[in-house]
C-alpha cells in the first residue's frame, strides 16, 4: 500500500466528460494533493492523475473506488481491466510529473495542443517528497535497480555481446553503435519489440546510452562524428 499513485485512463471510446467531472469531484475530496490532466478528444481522449493520499492505499482498493463511481460503471469487464485498473501504478518520485507529462518529451509532442490541465492542488516539491515511499521499503527494492526496460535492454546487450554481436563489440561503443545493434535487434534478430517511429526510437538509443554509462553528461570523445552536434541539453 502507498500513499502516492500515477494513474492512466484509457478506455475504449475515450474518457467522457462525465467521467472527468466525476474524478475531479473525487479527487480533490480524497486526496491531499494531486495533478489531473487529459490529452488528445474524442475516442482516443484519455486521463493521466498523480494522487497524493494522507493514508497508504492500496491498488485494488484504489481501483474499486473509481469503478463506483457511477460514470465509470456502464465499462464492461474488459474495460475495467485493461482500461482503468492496468493503469494504476505506484509513484516513487515527481519523475511521473516532470519527465512523463513534459511537452518536450517526445512521446508528447502529438498531444500538446489537446493537453487539458483538470485539477493541480501542488504543495512544494520537499513536501511533496515526503509522501512518497522510503527507498528502503521492500516493496521497492527492484524498482530501484532501475527502470525495468532498460535493465532488461542493457541485459540483452550484454548477452548479444557475450555471443559476439558485432554493434554490441564496438569498441568504443558510441551513440551509433548502440543504435546498429538496436536496430539488428528489432528488425534481424527480432528480440525486442519494433519501435516504428523514428523519434522516438532515437529517443530510446540515447536514453540506453546514458543508462547504461551511468552518466549526466555524454562524454564528447565517445561520440562518432555523427553525433558530435548532440549535447546532454538537446536530448
Amino acid at each position: 500500500m502507498y500513499k502516492t499513485w500515477a494513474l492512466s485512463f484509457r478506455p475504449r471510446d475515450g474518457i467522457t466528460d462525465e467521467q472527468v467531472d466525476a474524478l475531479k469531484t473525487w479527487v480533490q475530496n480524497s486526496t491531499d494533493y494531486d495533478y489531473f490532466v487529459t490529452e488528445k478528444s474524442d475516442n482516443e481522449r484519455h486521463g493521466h492523475l498523480g494522487l497524493w493520499f494522507s493514508e497508504p492505499i492500496s491498488k485494488g482498493n484504489l481501483g474499486n473506488r473509481i469503478l463506483s463511481m457511477p460514470s465509470f460503471q456502464s465499462l464492461d469487464k474488459t474495460q475495467q481491466l485493461f482500461g482503468i485498473r492496468a493503469g494504476i501504478k505506484p509513484m516513487y518520485n515527481l519523475g511521473w510529473r516532470d519527465n512523463y507529462l513534459d511537452p518536450l518529451n517526445p512521446d508528447k509532442v502529438a498531444d500538446v495542443d489537446s493537453f487539458q490541465l483538470i485539477s493541480s492542488r501542488y504543495a512544494s516539491d520537499e513536501e511533496l517528497n515526503t509522501y512518497f515511499p522510503d527507498k528502503n521499503d521492500d516493496q521497492l527494492k527492484r524498482k530501484y535497480e532501475g527502470d525495468p526496460v532498460y535493465v532488461r535492454l542493457e541485459k540483452l546487450f550484454y548477452e548479444s555481446q557475450a555471443e559476439g554481436h558485432p554493434a554490441a563489440n564496438h569498441s568504443p561503443q558510441t551513440i551509433a553503435s548502440l543504435r546498429a545493434w538496436f536496430y539488428d535487434m528489432m528488425f534481424v534478430d527480432r528480440r525486442i519489440n519494433v519501435v516504428e517511429d523514428p523519434k522516438r526510437r532515437e529517443w530510446k538509443v540515447r536514453a540506453l546510452f546514458r543508462f547504461m554509462n551511468k552518466t549526466r553528461k555524454i562524454i564528447p570523445q565517445i561520440l562518432s562524428d555523427s553525433d558530435q552536434a548532440f549535447t546532454l541539453d538537446s536530448l
